[in-house]
């Protein structure tokens, strides 16, 4: 019966604020990570670039933050990591090389390579952060947007998001990557 639910629930709320998709500090469960790894958990961004494809430049790597979001989830340690403060939940993540297969098909393997690699690369696993107000700041730590640039992949200050494309045009949109590079 919980199964159904669940898939009832994804068919009309399938986005982060689905308590299935929310880790269980922020009123959600102690294993949200097991609904992004099946693919049932989406951001508000992954949506919304479905819904207008290639209205905006960011949305041809929204499936890549959305990938750091499922990588950053606390409770892959077993639990040990329960009960700790916002600030630090993530601290325990013991993550698992199976889970370096992406999970959307709008960021490739070797993306999700590279995500991973930052994250190790940071010594502890932290995972991604974003600053307080980002659209996937629900779901991540908080930092600043120093911080962000250094710990996620894909992370993009606002105000960067209107030059993305001229900027780095192998991370992010350029009609040479098969989306329009209109902006808004």
């Amino acid at each position: 019966l919980a199964q159904y639910a669940l898939v009832f629930m994804a068919a009309t709320s399938a986005h982060t604020r689905m308590p299935e998709c929310l880790p269980v500090q922020l009123g959600g469960y102690d294993e949200a990570y097991r609904a992004w790894d099946a693919g049932v958990c989406f951001t508000e961004e992954q949506l919304w670039c479905r819904v207008h494809p290639g209205r905006h430049a960011a949305c041809t790597t929204a499936d890549c933050r959305a990938e750091e979001v499922r990588l950053s989830l606390p409770g892959r340690d077993g639990g040990a990591g329960s009960g700790a403060g916002l600030g630090d939940y993530f601290a325990a993540l013991a993550p698992d090389d199976s889970l370096r297969e992406p999970v959307w098909g709008g960021c490739s393997a070797s993306q999700v390579n590279s995500i991973w690699s930052r994250f190790e690369a940071a010594g502890a696993w932290r995972g991604a952060c974003v600053p307080f107000g980002d659209k996937r700041s629900t779901l991540l730590r908080h930092c600043g947007p120093e911080q962000a640039l250094a710990d996620g992949e894909f992370f993009w200050p606002v105000a960067d998001l209107r030059e993305v494309g001229e900027r780095d045009p192998e991370r992010n949109c350029t009609t040479e990557h098969g989306a329009s590079a209109n902006g808004w």
